[in-house]
């Protein structure tokens, strides 16, 4: 009976909820994911603030060794999570043991547009004085 089991050792919260399942599961646990949208709030890439289509995503990968757990997840809009699997840019945990946001490409494009209508007056401004 016992040839075709496996050991998973889970860690939980204080309340009970799931924390980390190490790495039985590349699939993340709704536990998990509930308290990585109440750490991360949407996307984590800097400047950006989409909270919609996010996706939780293994920072040091699964199939290299990443366990399935909140300090090694973040959340990634779809834009930034394809981005990254292109090797657009790479993130890395932080030595603080806060969520994982490391651009290390300083040359990655940060856009803060919020959506609304471009103010053309003021951006033809900034390019003359940029260019002056």
């Amino acid at each position: 009976m016992s040839c075709d089991s496996a050991f998973v050792a889970v860690t939980t919260g204080a309340d009970g909820r799931v924390l980390d399942v190490g790495r039985k599961t590349r699939a993340v646990p709704v536990a998990i994911r509930r308290a990585l949208w109440s750490r991360d709030r949407g996307c984590r890439f800097p400047m950006c603030s989409n909270r919609r289509f996010v996706h939780a995503h293994h920072v040091e990968h699964w199939v290299h060794g990443g366990s399935t757990s909140l300090d090694n997840l973040v959340l990634l809009c779809s834009f930034h999570h394809r981005l990254l699997h292109r090797g657009g840019f790479e993130i890395s945990v932080a030595a603080d043991g806060a969520a994982p946001t490391t651009v290390v490409d300083p040359d990655i494009n940060l856009c803060a547009w919020d959506g609304e209508p471009v103010d053309y007056h003021q951006t033809l401004d900034a390019m003359c004085v940029a260019s002056a």
